[in-house]
């Protein structure tokens, strides 16, 4: 703010200051806008709750938290955009320096960088992992142990991403037993509360908070976000090998023409293969019931795929749902429907869709089929 007071303001400024340094914080109770001094009260146990406003106040504390939600998706999408044309020795050289930087913010009391990188390392972790397991994969049909590490120390970034990229590597070396199981806790730990789903790369309006949302959020604080909110889940390219192969086409999403009508700054995602969790989670449920020839599980997945994409409200990724939808109804010999679904999707978002690589690819296939 330099630059920004007179003398006189920097003055009354100080004082003001030098009043909340003495009496530890106190005054802070008697600010009336927003209602800060009496939630801080509440906060705090020394008032009860009352009922008057206090609506109000669960929304305020809940919109914060999500707004913070908003700044760690964007800030893991921009830390692996910076990435996501380097080698996996590069990204590991990266995540050592974030890691150094996180344990150096913590030595040093620094409480704001803390809690950023408390909530950011294990967002990095689980991408990380997932490019290590790729990496691995591609070269020797293996998955490194390391990287199974890496992956299990991103488990509780939130409620579903870090253990749905886990589910998709199993998935993806065919250890499809230990993929269902994931699966199955996550969906209950989805059910559980109420889940806000997040991606940054897409902001709406500021969305309707539920009263039991909101009290989650004042109960748990900062921590709520492993609770409550469900991040979109992204693969950048280096992770190809530990993603379904029907989701790798988003990677393939845009021809020289589309990339003219994309923002350099916000749309790093269409290189990338981005879903929203709950889609996902159905989707691969229904890939793995498929494997596992359990008919009546398979059929309930692909239901709730359709309910999710026609109910949720706060899907960012429509057309990619709506993709996966369709190519689930070919592997169930629907073509017409496979079609529509397509379509459906290039409605939602015209350029930069992979659904004109599905088209062409299901009429190619029923033309020689005839």
């Amino acid at each position: 703010m330099a630059g920004q007071f007179s003398s006189e303001t920097k003055q009354k400024l100080l004082e003001n200051i030098s009043d909340f340094i003495q009496n530890d914080g106190r005054s802070f109770i008697g600010i009336d806008i927003d209602d800060l001094g009496y939630r801080l009260q509440v906060k705090l146990n020394m008032v009860p709750q009352k009922v008057y406003g206090f609506h109000y106040s669960l929304q305020t504390f809940a919109l914060v938290y999500i707004n913070f939600a908003f700044i760690l998706s964007d800030i893991h999408q921009h830390f692996f955009k910076e990435l996501q044309n380097e080698n996996i020795e590069k990204i590991n050289q990266s995540v050592g320096k974030l890691v150094f930087q996180m344990t150096y913010a913590i030595s040093n009391g620094e409480r704001l960088q803390h809690t950023i990188f408390k909530f950011l390392a294990p967002l990095t972790f689980t991408t990380y992992g997932s490019a290590l397991a790729s990496s691995s994969f591609g070269a020797n049909n293996q998955v490194l142990p390391e990287a199974m590490d890496w992956l299990s120390a991103g488990l509780t970034s939130d409620v579903t991403s870090g253990r749905l990229k886990m589910a998709s590597v199993f998935y993806s070396i065919g250890e499809m037993e230990k993929a269902e199981e994931i699966l199955r806790r996550t969906e209950q730990l989805y059910n559980s509360h109420p889940v806000l789903s997040i991606c940054s790369r897409l902001l709406r309006s500021p969305p309707t908070v539920s009263e039991d949302f909101a009290k989650v959020c004042i109960e748990d604080n900062e921590d709520c976000i492993k609770h409550i909110v469900a991040f979109c889940v992204h693969f950048i390219p280096q992770e190809i090998n530990c993603v379904p192969h029907e989701l790798q086409y988003e990677m393939f999403r845009s021809t020289q023409d589309d990339k003219l009508y994309r923002d350099p700054l916000y749309d790093c995602w269409m290189d990338w293969a981005t879903v929203d969790s709950l889609p996902f989670l159905y989707f691969l449920q229904y890939k793995i019931y498929s494997h596992l020839q359990r008919q009546e599980e398979k059929q309930q997945a692909l239901d709730n795929i359709k309910r999710t994409i026609v109910t949720e409200e706060n899907i960012s990724h429509i057309e990619t749902a709506l993709n996966i939808l369709g190519q689930c109804m070919e592997q169930e010999n629907r073509p017409q429907d496979a079609l529509e679904y397509y379509i459906r999707s290039l409605q939602q978002r015209t350029r930069n869709n992979a659904a004109n690589i599905h088209i062409c690819r299901l009429l190619s296939r029923l033309l020689v089929a005839k």
